[in-house]
């Protein structure tokens, strides 16, 4: 006989009330059967918060809810059941997908909206990575050990072959670790203990492994050892690992939260969406919106700067708020945060100037930090920007912006393959070839019209264009490229990392710059303009296309005009010779309206 399902009794929310869940007894079979109450957390209730994965919705299980002599079904997911079957919870606890009406928008806003402090004042956080196999339960023993054992890092490597990177690596590579709500989740809660099927370790658990790994690499680096010419298979899958996009971000996530609770920095919204997004790729929510409304608990001013989760909003609608926000509060850097062509999903028609949170991004041209709107560059020669926008309904705005169309696309080079461009030690070799190509794209287009336009023969403006005349300094700071960048474009040209075994100096100098040219190009194309300009361009760019500066603006843009005499955003470009403001004396500026 089948249990009618749960209706759930409003919350209070003068008394800022949440629901709690507790575990009752075994009731038919495998089901298990649970309480719910509701409390305020002005009282400072004691439990549990659960952070998870929801899982595949096409495999529920009931979940059986005891009220009033009543048993009552609700439908949670199979890795949810298996959390509450394997997790050692005693007493109450909290997990969103029972203990907030899913299917009532004001109250899922309203919980959203505070899950930061439910997270806060619970008593500990649980967080479920999934089932566990033999290796895993027997690398988590190791692990706990480890951690708790006080060795050092070289006494711990003397029995490393105790510790199983792979199984580590998988560890990190876990579906848990792309929920975009663990970011706050994990930042929100004092201790966090994970679990592993029915084994529990602690996040000084895993900071010990990964900060024994980084040992590992710098070691090797320390020995000016190339990774595969030694025949140290631990330490080839380490500095593999390492090296591992889903591993350096699990990475982040982990000492995200580590540092949180010593460090009292709250980040404005604008560097919350651009560490999310932009600098990191692969988090993901089943509700698009949530990649937003998930970060807003994580930032210091989204209140401020009207932006609140609302599930009453399309998609579109909580996109398009965001930039209008972040461009009144940090003006048209914004429109510089550029998606790839989508990648999946139905296109979502929105205006080009509105980031999509849901694709991945560009990593933008101009560097910049946490605090630090500047650039290294002034396209538009310290001016001003003149913007407004134009509505023709409120979900489709128009971005009217004064700026000057300075240059013409007149030829393109191949798209700079993304795939291939892992700027790892692992891959130097196998991608050399790819990336001695792009090379060869910039050679030709810069001689393509050298009878007239001499200044495409110059070699300054080729490895300059390369890595838009950026380094990475010692102290990991972005400055302009210096005599070492121009020196590692020649060694890389000349073949030096076709054949490595140790790390001389010239192949350091080599290595730097390849990693420019990786970090900058890929994913992009170079591209010639009308008036003998070399460029690094978007995906998208095409010969036709307007090269733009808008006033206030630092980096150049490439434009699309529509039949209309409107224009679309294809995005941000590094165009040599110009990035200092030289275009702008005597330039026509107008109004240009992006659609």
């Amino acid at each position: 006989m089948e249990c009618p399902p749960y209706t759930y009794r409003p919350l209070d929310r003068s008394r800022n009330e949440i629901r709690l869940l507790k575990f009752e007894n075994f009731y038919r079979l495998s089901n298990f059967q649970y309480t719910i109450k509701h409390v305020s957390l002005h009282d400072e209730p004691v439990y549990t918060a659960l952070s998870y994965v929801w899982g595949d919705a096409k495999h529920n299980k009931p979940l059986l809810i005891y009220q009033n002599h009543e048993t009552y079904s609700l439908s949670i997911t199979q890795n949810l059941a298996s959390a509450l079957q394997h997790i050692d919870i005693s007493g109450w606890f909290w997990v969103d997908a029972v203990c907030i009406n899913q299917s009532n928008d004001n109250e899922k806003t309203r919980q959203v909206q505070q899950m930061w402090n439910i997270f806060h004042e619970a008593d500990h956080t649980a967080a479920w990575l999934g089932m566990a196999d033999l290796p895993d339960t027997e690398l988590i023993r190791t692990m706990q050990r480890s951690a708790q054992s006080n060795d050092t890092f070289e006494s711990f490597y003397e029995y490393h072959n105790l510790f199983d990177v792979s199984k580590f690596g998988a560890l990190t590579r876990r579906p848990y670790w792309r929920r975009v709500w663990i970011q706050q989740e994990l930042q929100a809660s004092e201790t966090v203990w994970f679990w592993c099927g029915g084994n529990r370790f602690s996040r000084r658990d895993v900071i010990f492994h990964l900060d024994f790994l980084h040992w590992v690499e710098e070691r090797r680096l320390q020995n000016r050892l190339m990774v595969g010419h030694r025949n140290d298979i631990f330490d080839d899958r380490a500095s593999a690992l390492r090296e591992d996009v889903d591993f350096r971000n699990t990475t982040t996530t982990i000492k995200g939260h580590a540092s949180h609770s010593q460090d009292a920095y709250s980040p404005p919204l604008r560097y919350v969406l651009a560490a999310a997004y932009i600098w990191r790729t692969g988090l993901q929510a089943s509700d698009p919106r949530d990649l937003v409304f998930a970060l807003l608990g994580l930032s210091s001013d989204a209140s401020e700067i009207g932006i609140a989760a609302d599930y009453s909003k399309p998609l579109k609608q909580v996109f398009l708020e965001v930039a209008l926000a972040l461009i009144t509060q940090i003006g048209l850097q914004v429109i510089t945060w550029k998606n790839f062509t989508r990648t999946s999903g139905t296109p979502l028609k929105i205006r080009s100037w509105v980031p999509d949170w849901s694709q991945p991004f560009l990593k933008p041209l101009a560097k910049f930090g946490r605090n630090d709107r500047r650039t290294r560059f002034e396209a538009c020669a310290k001016t001003t920007s003149q913007s407004r926008f134009i509505t023709s309904d409120e979900i489709h705005p128009i971005f009217c912006v004064s700026g000057a169309i300075v240059d013409k696309i007149i030829a393109v080079g191949a798209l700079n393959n993304l795939i291939l461009a892992k700027s790892d030690l692992r891959h130097i070799q196998t991608t050399y070839r790819t990336q001695a190509r792009w090379l060869d794209e910039l050679q030709r287009l810069s001689t393509l019209y050298a009878s007239t336009h001499r200044g495409f023969a110059n070699d300054d403006a080729r490895w300059r264009t390369s890595v838009t005349n950026l380094e990475l300094n010692k102290q990991g700071k972005y400055t302009l490229a210096s005599d070492s960048m121009r020196r590692g474009y020649y060694l890389f040209v000349a073949g030096t990392l076709k054949h490595l075994a140790k790390l001389s100096d010239d192949v350091i100098l080599a290595l730097n710059y390849w990693k420019m040219l990786v970090a900058q190009c890929a994913g992009r194309r170079f591209f010639l303009a009308e008036k003998g300009h070399l460029g690094l361009g978007p995906p998208d760019a095409v010969p036709g296309h307007d090269v733009v500066i808008l006033l206030g603006l630092n980096m150049p843009l490439v434009l699309s005009k529509n039949e209309d005499g409107t224009y679309k955003l294809v995005g941000e470009a590094y165009i040599h010779g110009i990035m200092d403001g030289e275009a702008m004396p005597g330039a026509e500026v107008k109004d240009l309206r992006i659609v």
